[in-house]
């Protein structure tokens, strides 16, 4: 009989503990990120300074995972942005080339009614060598940004621009390859996956 009225206790106890954490934390328990690599081969050749790179665009409709959460986005943000130049000539060479600033800039497909081009993050006054050594982390802190990516759900095409000024105006890319890569965190409602 003890027994039985401490099993009733606790399962009144968990009842009652339930119901007082309320729909909004039942929620946010059921919110799942789901992380989507976005990976940019941008190449320069024969570019004075300072230069504008062709834009690097893609669609995540053509991605797996976005279109398995799809339905399922509440939100997203950026978490992750790095750059590595993987080859690199010009003038000067890479041991002793400083880009003044590169800065990076993100923009949805017009079709969406939104020209604005927002500010992805930038480097200032980093050396050619230091981009070769590894992969290096660009801080996306843009409140503009994060509200537009928050939307990606109804705007999965963008582009990346890039602007380069090498050594003030004195610098030429002759060659370059390098990697771009976007992290986004889709937030994905986890109780309708389940």
């Amino acid at each position: 009989m003890k027994n039985s009225i401490t099993r009733f206790a606790i399962l009144g106890i968990c009842i009652v503990s339930l119901l007082s954490i309320g729909c909004d934390k039942l929620n946010s328990l059921t919110e799942i990120n789901v992380p989507i690599t976005v990976t940019f081969n941008p190449a320069v050749t024969n570019a004075d300074m300072p230069h504008t790179a062709v834009p690097e665009c893609t669609d995540l409709t053509t991605n797996t995972k976005f279109n398995d959460n799809k339905d399922k986005v509440k939100s997203a943000s950026i978490s992750d942005m790095t750059f590595q130049v993987s080859t690199y000539t010009g003038t000067p060479a890479s041991s002793v080339a400083r880009y003044d600033k590169i800065e990076y800039r993100l923009k949805f497909d017009p079709a969406y009614g939104d020209n604005t081009e927002y500010l992805l993050g930038s480097f200032a006054d980093v050396s050619v060598a230091t981009l070769m050594s590894s992969p290096q982390k660009i801080n996306v802190t843009d409140a503009a940004l994060n509200a537009a990516v928050a939307q990606i759900k109804s705007r999965p095409k963008f582009c990346v621009i890039a602007t380069y000024t090498l050594n003030g105006t004195t610098g030429k890319i002759t060659s370059m390859t390098s990697e771009l890569k976007l992290t986004f965190q889709l937030k994905v409602d986890g109780a309708s996956a389940i």
